[in-house]
């Protein structure tokens, strides 16, 4: 049985990332924290509880993660991102802590993950999108890692997996600069692997 984490709202960590599906041996995990699927410790909380559930379920071979409507992740909720701004070390450290365990455990996971862009993919939403074995984004998806416009960097592992996949030259003009890749250009240098011709596929 999953523990259930109450949620700022007063909803539950299970009921804004759920696994909506199964089918073929496919889980769909899909997160759902309105308006703009902000990631924040609680939506860190539920996607590694619906993870955990694919990773024991013989039935599910892999996974993917999409987000609801227009956002994938949007990045960080306004609350973190003005912890980190403002240094309130407990914050910064517990959005840390979980989003490493997060992403480590989407990476280093028993069964694949695929990222599923349908929309807005920033910030900490674009790290988790690199964490997984394959990226398939819609023609209106946008990815980018803007932290630097707040004086920030990509603090989930964005600085050493974004190198990986798209090279040490166009990773630093990526970051460094905040650019945001529409799905073409994201799909020519590398940072996804394939293009969906709508949001069905």
């Amino acid at each position: 049985k999953v523990k259930k984490l109450r949620y700022m709202d007063g909803r539950m960590a299970a009921e804004v990332v759920t696994v909506v599906s199964i089918e073929d041996g496919v889980a769909i995990v899909q997160i759902n924290n309105p308006p703009v699927n902000a990631f924040n410790i609680h939506v860190h909380e539920g996607c590694m509880q619906a993870l955990k559930q694919c990773y024991e379920n013989d039935q599910v071979i892999g996974c993917v993660i999409i987000g609801v409507g227009n956002y994938f992740v949007a990045g960080a909720d306004i609350v973190e991102i003005n912890a980190l701004i403002d240094g309130r070390e407990a914050v910064t450290e517990n959005y840390l802590r979980n989003g490493h365990r997060l992403y480590n455990m989407v990476e280093q996971g028993t069964k694949p993950c695929v990222a599923a862009i349908n929309g807005i993919c920033f910030g900490g939403g674009c790290e988790l999108a690199m964490c997984c074995s394959h990226r398939v984004a819609s023609n209106s998806a946008k990815l980018g890692l803007p932290e630097m416009q707040l004086g920030l960097i990509p603090g989930l592992g964005g600085t050493q997996r974004c190198p990986r996949l798209i090279g040490f030259e166009q990773a630093a003009k990526f970051i460094l600069s905040s650019k945001i890749l529409k799905t073409e250009e994201a799909n020519v240098c590398g940072l996804i692997d394939d293009i969906a011709n709508d949001e069905q596929d």
